[in-house]
């Protein structure tokens, strides 16, 4: 009977064993994928409104709106983006522009004159004519100076006098500002810009995207 009874209890304490060693346990496959080692990028971040965002959307993206603060090179499509509310809505970027506007008669209110609808601002006037300007040039029409408007209004310059200067000259195409001059660019490397300070001026100023009082 005794030794019924040992043998009975080797057999169940085998199956125990085999049950152990063939089919993990909940407990034991929780400690294992417990041991896994949890790094940050694993985490989700939650957005403003508290849904879990992956690590790549919680990562910002590069500010591409303003590539060239100051028109140091020949080339104007990487000039800052201008647009209504924006940083660099306030410059001789915009003052620039809007010489450019008024000379093409892009404004609605042809009564204004170069003064009045110049003032370095982006307001409403400004942000109709550029929309206006975008339409007739077959650009989208957003109301923002992007790289494609800046391209075109370049196109607009006549150069006017290229002498052994340190700057050559430019105006603006349209019967309406004649060859009065308004931008010069530097003859030598990197060929930056400047703008008149007004109209015809030979005063300098910087072409940028810095804030400026008038």
């Amino acid at each position: 009977m005794k030794m019924q009874i040992k043998l009975l209890l080797l057999l169940t304490t085998g199956l125990f064993v085999g049950c152990t060693d063939n089919e993990p346990t909940e407990q034991s496959a929780r400690l294992d994928t417990a041991s896994v080692p949890v790094t940050e990028s694993d985490i989700p971040v939650a957005d403003d409104s508290g849904v879990p965002t992956t690590d790549d959307s919680a990562t910002p993206e590069m500010d591409s709106t303003c590539i060239d603060l100051v028109s140091d090179n020949a080339d104007w499509s990487d000039n800052c983006v201008l647009s209504t509310n924006q940083p660099y809505s306030r410059s001789t970027y915009l003052l620039g522009v809007q010489r450019i506007l008024w000379c093409v008669e892009a404004f609605t209110d042809a009564t204004l004159t170069i003064t009045q609808s110049t003032d370095g601002i982006y307001a409403g006037k400004t942000e109709e004519a550029v929309r206006r300007y975008q339409t007739r040039h077959v650009l989208s029409s957003s109301g923002a100076v992007d790289s494609s408007t800046w391209r075109q209004l370049q196109q607009e310059l006549i150069l006017v006098g290229a002498a052994a200067a340190e700057y050559s000259s430019f105006a603006i195409a349209g019967a309406r500002c004649g060859e009065q001059i308004h931008f010069y660019q530097r003859n030598t490397p990197p060929h930056d810009w400047k703008i008149a300070a007004q109209p015809g001026s030979t005063e300098l100023l910087d072409f940028s995207a810095l804030e400026f009082e008038l």
